[in-house]
């Protein structure tokens, strides 16, 4: 392996251990991470985390903690959803808010945080007709063909594929309460 390659390997690495570690860091209860932080690293915003584990994240588990890291802290849910629109993951961004403001209403007993809505609605004004996956976690050619045919309501409402049911964030959800 070149020295490029393993620097690339290592960058990659070194960033999603950095992700695991904030997310333990802001609540959500996850085995196999870091238990000592590098001194370098420093703990990103909610809103900057919320992002990375969009972009970079490797694993449905850091997808199923968004919930739980938007229902333990403090988050500008405008900036979130601003943020989300430069990244070009209002799509991703809208499924997981939608899936969240369903969360708080159903076991939250009906408190939606202030923001939530008005971020869902600038979502929803910026989102576009192209499907995203959320999360490849196939390199099958015909994955996007098995992904469309158990699509949920949710889903095709913001365009989005991937194995993320309600089931799976409400039981992510009801662990880490």
């Amino acid at each position: 392996m070149s020295y490029a390659c393993r620097a690339k390997h290592y960058a990659k690495n070194n960033l999603h251990q950095r992700i695991l570690y904030n997310a333990v860091e802001r609540g959500v209860g996850l085995t196999n991470v870091p238990a000592e932080r590098n001194r370098r690293w420093s703990i990103y915003p909610t809103e900057d985390l919320i992002i990375k584990i969009l972009k970079y994240g490797e694993e449905p588990r850091l997808i199923y903690g968004i919930p739980i890291i938007l229902y333990k802290n403090k988050v500008s849910y405008e900036k979130l959803a601003n943020e989300a629109v430069k990244c070009c993951l209002a799509n991703e961004m809208g499924y997981i808010l939608q899936m969240t403001h369903r969360l708080f209403k159903e076991h939250n007993g009906h408190k939606i945080p202030d923001g939530l809505e008005h971020a869902l609605a600038i979502l929803k004004s910026n989102r576009d007709d192209n499907e995203h996956i959320i999360l490849r976690a196939s390199t099958a050619p015909n994955i996007e063909e098995v992904l469309k045919t158990a699509q949920l309501p949710e889903e095709k409402l913001w365009n989005v594929l991937g194995r993320f049911t309600y089931e799976g964030f409400a039981h992510a959800y009801s662990c880490c309460q």
